[in-house]
């Protein structure tokens, strides 16, 4: 083979391999969609993923209280305590929006201090 012919390969691999990976950035750019509080109460949680970084980046939740919070994403799955020590004044509550089996379940994480929202994130837990 010829030193422009494996030029001309390598360029075609690449171009395919350029094409996959814009193609998989763009098809998961295009499925997020605007948080809506209707809809993420009806949806599945399996497709809550698609709201999460509008929810998260655009601060909905801080300021909001527990019942606030409740009457925009519905009943939560369950309080969480990152120090297992439970304190009213400093506490989580969770929202199941995926398991993957290599990270674990990834839940919302909206963070309580004094009855109020402070921090809203998503992370990975081994268990719920």
């Amino acid at each position: 083979m010829s030193f422009p012919n494996k030029i001309k390969k390598i360029f075609i691999i690449l171009n395919m391999i350029n094409v996959c990976v814009v193609g998989t950035a763009c098809k998961k750019i295009e499925s997020q969609i605007s948080f809506n509080s209707d809809e993420w109460k009806k949806m599945e949680k399996t497709e809550r993923y698609r709201m999460v970084d509008d929810l998260v980046n655009n601060s909905y939740l801080i300021g909001k209280s527990d019942i606030e919070v409740e009457e925009l994403l519905g009943q939560d799955s369950g309080k969480y305590d990152s120090d297992s020590e439970w304190n009213d004044e400093n506490y989580y509550l969770k929202y199941t929006i995926r398991y993957d089996d290599m990270e674990g379940y990834e839940v919302l994480l909206v963070q309580f201090r004094n009855s109020t929202v402070v921090n809203v994130e998503t992370v990975y837990l081994e268990y719920l």
